[in-house]
């Protein structure tokens, strides 16, 4: 079955004014993302250069026109994705530094030998 060009019987019924005030909402996210992360790193770069995009991107267009949408998808949606793994991992780093600093001043030296007993046997314990 041959498929046809120009927008989907899904896309027809998407109300223009609806899908620029949702597109608009958006930016105004990724602009307040931006400001959040303003000065750390190259993340608020990241943002800035994503919202760069998405102005270039022709809201009007963008569920209608199979270029724009491939646009959508390969320049703004995969930019946040990753951005979103890169602040996750930027996370979990800081996490691990924190809990590293914790443990250490946390256990007497006098105990620490005792407290790694405790997690290993722990450890090889069987779960039910």
């Amino acid at each position: 079955m041959a498929r046809q060009s120009g927008p989907s019987s899904n896309t027809r019924s998407i109300d223009p004014r609806q899908l620029g005030r949702e597109w608009r909402e958006r930016l105004a996210d990724a602009t307040e993302l931006r400001n959040l992360l303003e000065g750390t790193s190259d993340l608020g770069r990241d943002v800035a250069g994503l919202i760069r995009r998405m102005r270039q991107l022709d809201a009007e267009r963008i569920f209608s026109d199979a270029e724009e949408l491939a646009q959508l998808k390969s320049q703004v949606i995969d930019g946040f994705r990753q951005l979103e793994l890169e602040l996750n991992r930027s996370l979990e780093e800081e996490a691990e530094q924190f809990l590293r600093l914790v443990d250490s001043d946390e256990i007497p030296p006098e105990f620490r030998d005792r407290v790694e007993e405790y997690y290993r046997n722990l450890a090889n314990r069987e779960t039910p």
